[in-house]
């Protein structure tokens, strides 16, 4: 039973989707320790033994699964799918778009996976409807920030980078699994420098790392950056 409360009435709730591989859940202690850093910049707290409680009881199915946890003041509520993201995707890689729609770098909301999500889910959906796979957005001052779903990252003049937490994103659980083996430059990239990038690709933890192959219609084919990772992803996860 869902209780309502300020989460279901306001959205004051966090979540967090954790993918099952191999029989495990990657890097579950990270997404916990977000989960409970989430619901506190709210200000309530979560049962850390409940959220295992319910991970384990979705983890029975088996799978290839995204597990997710939604936790308000009143309520932790486990669900789960299919992972929709499989070998043809990273094949293909992904076309995405800028979005019209601009992130608030000044909102503290950014930094944090929350319920209000629904400038994600919106124009996911219409990035989906013309034909791309998703929308990168800019914040107030022209900036890149993340994609609806996912972290960015670009190779521009040869070098590593991704948008800084300043710029106002949510700091994935992929993205930190990425600086801790690069060195990505944090820094503000602006819409002409990622416009003319060598090499996009996408991380979060679901797909793990997704190789760009266009924006806004010019193809990127490099993918050198990307396959590296992911090989060391895949290793990572025991699926090499």
């Amino acid at each position: 039973m869902v209780h309502i409360d300020e989460g279901f009435l306001y959205g004051l709730g966090a979540f967090e989707t954790v993918a099952l591989e191999n029989g495990r859940f990657v890097m579950l202690d990270r997404h916990l320790e977000r989960l409970r850093k989430t619901c506190g910049f709210l200000r309530f707290s979560v049962s850390e033994d409940a959220v295992v409680a319910e991970l384990e009881t979705l983890g029975q199915r088996g799978g290839r699964l995204a597990c997710r946890i939604t936790a308000t003041p009143g309520n932790v509520v486990g669900t789960c799918r299919e992972n929709p993201y499989a070998e043809p995707d990273w094949q293909r890689g992904f076309d995405c778009r800028i979005s019209s729609v601009r992130r608030n770098e000044t909102s503290p909301l950014v930094a944090h996976k929350t319920l209000n999500y629904a400038d994600n889910a919106l124009e996911k959906r219409a990035a989906q409807e013309e034909g791309f796979d998703e929308p990168l957005f800019l914040n107030t001052r022209g900036f890149a920030t993340e994609g609806a779903t996912a972290n960015l990252f670009a190779v521009i003049d040869g070098q590593l980078v991704t948008p800084d937490e300043g710029c106002g994103l949510l700091p994935g659980i992929m993205r930190g699994w990425v600086l801790e083996r690069t060195r990505a430059q944090r820094r503000p990239i602006d819409a002409g420098e990622l416009a003319r990038a060598d090499e996009i690709f996408l991380t979060n933890s679901l797909f793990g790392i997704m190789p760009v192959r266009s924006l806004e219609g010019r193809a990127l084919p490099s993918r050198a950056v990307a396959e590296k990772l992911r090989a060391r992803y895949l290793d990572f996860i025991g699926g090499a």
